[in-house]
């Protein structure tokens, strides 16, 4: 699971093992949620406020939910309302961390609880993320 790679990272100590491990855990989906959560180009058309979901349970992780969801934060024809059901199907599909953290991209905060996990890192992780 993605929040797990980030636990992992921010709990190592040197920025050069932190690039290491964010490198070797390179795939669509941490991209997306790194990219999302960190490059201002992109912005969120949702309403403001945590949207009301419940996990039911499916406990997916966040790679099986991404690709949709990263084809609706490129469209242009959604509003928010759409766009927040939208949402809300997604987090309820996800574990309850992988949903936090989709929650915490969306609203431009991961650093809030991965401390460590800095602009700075994951452009030199990923460069062509910005």
């Amino acid at each position: 699971m993605i929040s797990e790679i980030l636990n992992r990272v921010c709990k190592e100590k040197s920025k050069k093992n932190k690039i290491k491990l964010l490198q070797e855990a390179d795939s669509y989906a941490l991209r997306t949620i790194l990219q999302g959560g960190y490059n201002d180009n992109i912005t969120f058309e949702f309403p403001s406020g945590k949207p009301p979901y419940e996990t039911n349970g499916k406990d997916l992780p966040l790679e099986s939910v991404c690709r949709g969801f990263s084809k609706l934060i490129v469209s242009r024809g959604n509003t928010s309302v759409v766009a927040e059901s939208v949402l809300i199907k997604s987090l309820e599909k996800l574990h309850p961390d992988e949903a936090e953290l989709l929650l915490l991209m969306v609203e431009k905060s991961i650093p809030t609880k991965y401390k460590g996990l800095t602009p700075s890192l994951i452009k030199d992780a990923f460069p062509s993320i910005f």
